[in-house]
């Protein structure tokens, strides 16, 4: 033990000593590399200090000092990260400095590099290698790694710790904002108190003044007409007796003229006045008339002229003062836990969406998941969420405002939008939530489904997309083909030149019209294979003559689900092959239904048709089905949809145009005087569709036959035999009772086999019947 003791004091000696030594050489050091007369040893190291690392020399002897104190205090000098860090740190430093100081090399200029052997030679080969400014990128670089290790720091929590503070401050900030309000706030509460009530006052008192203005003013106006009146039968009366009382009349009047002209003015003043109140109570007007700049009469094409816009009714605009709930909304989603605030709000014509944005940490699904509450809480009669807005940090509520404006169908046709837009197939839909114009090109969705229940606007839609087409193509440039079993919705359209064939009402016809238009669709691509042509738009730029150019077709069927009912294969068959390959040939599909279930909307017809309108249906079920996704069980009706064209992430809230009987009317009236309709179909020569579902015999009803003759009459059997379902079997086993093969359902006992296995072949040829009546004949 006291050997140990012994080795451990003369080893702290020894530590002692040379952190002395060490103190003493940087005192030493210092001394020389600071006065010119440090003596020959003295002037040697302070040569050397420089020539090794020139204006590192007055950071080095810290280093030894710090070096000399650890030894004293017994701590042993280890190569760590620390010290790495330290290393690193002081070359970096002593390169740029060299470096600013024009990076000389050692060799030439060795009294002047102002880094030293080290200093110069790094810069020296980081500037042949990386130039100047690639040279200070890689020492800051390398400083600032040397920083890390030195004070063993991470770049992350730097950044963290950063962030924190920043926030801290911010919050500080804040409720030092708050405090300061809340003060001011209650320190003139009592003021602006009494200021209101004093401004209440003076607010009754002028409207009382107003008031006796307004009724002197009456009275005074009352009392000039009653005089006026009179003077004028005093005028009429004297005009023949004598001439100078005339004139003397006409220059009492001229005196009175000023008077009457400052009561015109002022009555201009107080139109002007109202018309500019107008404009600032108008700032929400959603129905911004644009009418002024569109001509009353359409374009004229030849002999054909567009409908105009005087067919329209003006539309009736609305005032109404929409409340605004942000406040409201906030206190409810903080009463929920949920700290949000309100960034935007845009009113539409039927509702009010309030774009918030939810604190750091707010999930969106917990706001998602508040739409009941939030329509409690804004007595709303429901709320829709749409969480995220596509292209905004921001989630939107949107709430029905209860001041329900028309959109009419005038105020789409005449906005910038519709009447700038080249495309015949230009179709206007509505209004949307921040009352820009909805306005579509059809050739590009290229077809397009709708669905809605009863009531929701779905009828008035396809309405105010024909009504579009007419007011932008002529019967040369768009042809129609319309499908309605309901017999009552498109009929108003019978006899429009723009019509294929006249409209299709028999829901076993219209499968044979789908397939005329197929038809169609194939002879256009053989012309288009013949000319060269990729489609309709550059066929049509090389034929010369206008008589020979292909006219854009454009089929609507009001209900799909009439049709699937009737002929579900073929209608579906056909409805596919046009949607697959008809967008180039110029043949448009616009299908509707108020019932979008899946046996009605089926897969491959929701595969081939992109681009969906929902209106309002009765559950999400049937939401998801036209859209793929929840919401148009929200919808409010009457025209409010959910509009979602191809290539669009979420769908678009708008409130569809209204048009009235009388519009169509006027509009269907007119377009038919200019000419009259020439069917390229004839109703007559439209087969119904030959409905041979009974008929059909299963390719499998034979060998079932033979299995059931063999073997015993069971569905199961047939199942494991033929691998087919239930449903089949049992539809082959009827068919076989229809035959008289077997016979009647039995109960749990086997159905009886009513056939010979000798008698099979004769069955299946036909010839059994042909047998048993030459039999039964010569009986007789």
């Amino acid at each position: 033990m006291s050997k140990q003791k012994n080795d451990s004091r003369i080893e702290k000696r020894k530590n002692e000593i040379l952190g002395l030594f060490l103190i003493t050489f940087a005192a030493i050091s210092y001394f020389a590399i600071f006065s010119r007369s440090a003596g020959l040893l003295g002037n040697y190291i302070s040569s050397a200090y420089y020539f090794m690392v020139g204006s590192g020399s007055y950071i080095l002897p810290l280093l030894f000092v710090y070096w000399g104190i650890q030894l004293i205090r017994s701590k042993k000098i280890k190569f760590s990260g620390r010290f790495l860090g330290l290393l690193i740190s002081f070359i970096a430093i002593i390169s740029i400095i060299n470096l600013s100081e024009g990076g000389g090399f050692f060799l030439n200029t060795p009294q002047n590099a102002a880094g030293g052997i080290i200093g110069s030679a790094i810069s020296y080969l980081l500037t042949e290698l990386f130039a100047v400014r690639g040279s200070y990128i890689i020492l800051s670089v390398l400083l600032l790694i040397g920083i890390l290790l030195l004070f063993d720091l991470f770049l992350h929590n730097i950044f963290q710790k950063t962030k924190a503070q920043i926030f801290a401050f911010k919050e500080a900030v804040l409720n030092l904002n708050e405090k300061i309000k809340s003060f001011f706030s209650n320190l003139s509460f009592g003021r602006l108190n009494l200021f209101a009530r004093i401004k209440e006052a003076r607010a009754k008192k002028a409207e009382r003044k107003n008031k006796k203005r307004k009724e002197k003013k009456r009275s005074a106006a009352a009392a000039e007409t009653l005089a006026e009146e009179n003077e004028d039968k005093e005028l009429a009366e004297s005009a023949s007796l004598s001439p100078s009382m005339t004139q003397s009349n006409t220059k009492a009047e001229k005196k009175q003229n000023p008077k009457a002209k400052k009561s015109k003015n002022k009555q201009k003043e107080k139109t002007a006045a109202s018309a500019e109140e107008k404009e600032i109570t108008e700032d929400f007007d959603i129905t911004k008339d644009q009418s002024k700049d569109v001509k009353d009469q359409g374009e004229k094409h030849g002999d054909y002229t567009l409908p105009g816009i005087s067919l329209l009714n003006d539309s009736g605009k609305k005032k109404v003062k929409l409340a605004n709930k942000s406040e409201l909304l906030e206190e409810t989603l903080s009463s929920f836990g949920v700290e949000a605030k309100v960034i935007n709000v845009n009113h539409g014509p039927t509702i009010t969406r309030y774009e918030i944005q939810p604190a750091t940490g707010v999930k969106v699904s917990k706001i998602v998941n508040l739409s009941d509450d939030i329509a409690l809480a804004l007595a709303a009669r429901d709320v829709r969420i749409e969480a995220p807005i596509p292209g905004k940090a921001a989630v939107g509520i949107e709430v029905p405002h209860g001041n329900d404006i028309t959109v009419s169908f005038r105020d789409v046709i005449v906005s910038e939008e519709f009447q700038k837009a080249e495309d015949k197939l230009t179709l206007a839909l509505g209004k949307g939530i921040d009352g820009d114009t909805a306005v579509f090109n059809l050739a590009k969705m290229p077809h397009l489904l709708v669905a809605g229940a009863t009531g929701s606007g779905k009828s008035v839609c396809i309405n105010t997309l024909i009504s579009s087409i007419l007011y932008r193509a002529t019967p040369e440039e768009v042809k129609l083909l319309l499908v309605d079993p309901k017999k009552v919705e498109l009929n108003i359209y019978q006899g429009l030149p723009h019509l294929i064939t006249p409209v299709v009402t028999d829901p076993k016809k219209a499968a044979n019209v789908l397939k005329l238009v197929v038809e169609e669709m194939e002879n256009r691509y053989d012309l288009f294979s013949e000319t060269g042509s990729r489609g309709i738009e550059s066929y049509n730029k090389q034929v010369d003559d206008p008589d020979d150019k292909m006219p854009y077709i454009v089929v609507i069927i009001d209900e799909l689900s009439d049709l699937m009912m009737v002929a579900a294969n073929e209608v579906e068959d056909n409805i596919c092959r046009l949607a697959q390959m008809s967008r180039a040939a110029g043949i448009h599909l616009i299908i509707a239904t108020q019932r979008p279930s899946v046996d009605v909307i089926t897969g491959l017809i929701k595969a081939n048709i992109p681009s969906r309108i929902s209106f309002a249906v009765s559950s999400a079920t049937d939401s998801r089905t036209i859209l793929d996704m929840g919401g148009a069980e929200k919808l409010l009706g009457k025209g409010d949809m959910l509009f979602a064209p191809v290539g669009m992430q979420k769908p678009q809230r708008i409130q569809g145009a209204f048009l009235t009987d009388q519009e169509i009317s006027e509009i269907t009236s007119f377009v038919k005087n200019q000419a009259t309709a020439e069917y390229k179909i004839e109703k007559d020569d439209i087969k119904e569709v030959e409905l041979s579902i009974d008929d059909e015999q299963d390719e499998l009803y034979e060998e079932a036959v033979k299995l059931v003759v063999k073997y015993r009459a069971s569905i199961s059997m047939l199942q494991r035999r033929l691998h087919i379902g239930h449903s089949r079997a049992a539809r082959l086993i009827d068919s076989m009772e229809e035959d008289g093969i077997v016979g009647p359902y039995a109960g749990s006992k086997p159905r009886e086999v009513l056939v010979e296995e000798d008698d099979l072949e004769a069955i299946l040829n036909g010839e059994y019947e042909d047998q048993e009546t030459e039999s039964e004949d010569q009986k007789s």
